[in-house]
């Protein structure tokens, strides 16, 4: 499915057109175009290699849509693939924006209609100098809307490692260790897409393009800085997991220890208790001691030297 907006002229507002009749535009040097394919079909496909002259490889990443990525110049246009990420259901999904940049025409072929690209289609009808400013810019406001996307995932990160590093000392804190590895693949994710965005943009820069107006340069490298600034704060964040990580084995671990330290002063208490009942036997019918006072003295003892025992350990902090 195709929805394409054409401007004309400057300072007309931008309208939307049907493909069999935006020939004309595509032709004019004053004209500035838009054409975004939605759920690509075959047919669509070979319209677009018909009309514009596309090369076939560029047409085969999408057909298949599992590239990464990437900027790659060919004669007459530039062929750009973005990513954009969203939360679904605790898992990030991804979409791949593949453009298409030409002196007059910016073509995105897209998985589905994603809210960051509806809300640039909308500002460019609104707005008709935003397209005035040539394909480049419309690009630009594309890739922007794109990489703030990332800023949205990023934040919510946040929050999330910070609930991880709430639960570490919870009483169940075994728990946490599956939190942590989702956590860890979703920043791997996040971080496969972002890191060759900033490959893309920076071939924009240092490529002397046709397609990229110089006035245009500070946007581009405004798109630049931030992904880079994304990138460091995924490393922050890889940092602050592995740190939880670390924190919550060692918590375990403790943990553990504790756990062991009482069970082996409950089997020394009990120590003495087997060692007095086999010195003195507990048949009480027949004792191997005539005398009461030696009953007594094993009772006693019973009582006693496991009592002391617990005291002196509680003293050493082992319960």
């Amino acid at each position: 499915m195709f929805n394409i907006l054409t401007l004309p002229t400057p300072g007309e507002l931008p309208h939307e057109v049907q493909p069999d009749e935006c020939k004309p535009f595509l032709d004019s040097t004053r004209a500035v175009t838009w054409i975004r394919c939605l759920s690509p079909t075959e047919a669509d496909l070979l319209w677009l290699q018909a009309t514009f002259g596309f090369h076939p490889l560029t047409l085969e990443d999408c057909r298949h849509r599992n590239q990464r990525p990437k900027f790659e110049p060919y004669d007459g246009y530039a062929f750009m693939v973005l990513f954009t990420l969203s939360w679904q259901s605790d898992t990030l999904e991804n979409d791949e924006i593949h453009c298409f940049l030409t002196s007059h025409c910016l073509i995105t072929v897209e998985d589905r209609d994603t809210p960051a690209l509806a809300a640039v289609w909308q500002r460019m009808r609104m707005a008709s100098g935003l397209m005035a400013r040539g394909p480049d810019f419309v690009f630009y406001a594309v890739a922007d809307a794109v990489v703030d996307t990332f800023f949205d995932l990023v934040e919510g990160f946040e929050e999330g490692i910070d609930e991880i590093e709430e639960l570490i000392f919870a009483p169940q804190p075994e728990a946490v260790q599956s939190l942590i590895f989702r956590r860890r693949n979703n920043l791997i994710t996040i971080r496969r897409a972002i890191a060759p965005m900033r490959d893309v943009f920076n071939a924009l820069l240092n490529r002397d393009l046709p397609f990229i107006g110089e006035s245009h340069h500070p946007y581009f490298r405004d798109l630049y800085d931030h992904t880079l600034r994304i990138y460091e704060l995924l490393e922050v964040e890889r940092e602050r997991l592995s740190n939880a990580l670390e924190v919550h084995l060692s918590y375990v671990s403790n943990t553990l220890s504790q756990v062991m330290k009482r069970l082996a002063a409950i089997a020394t208490i009990f120590m003495p208790l087997t060692f007095l009942t086999g010195f003195f036997g507990m048949n009480f019918a027949q004792l191997p001691y005539s005398s009461p006072l030696a009953l007594v003295a094993a009772v006693g003892s019973m009582v006693v030297i496991p009592g002391a025992m617990w005291l002196w350990l509680r003293r050493a902090n082992w319960f």
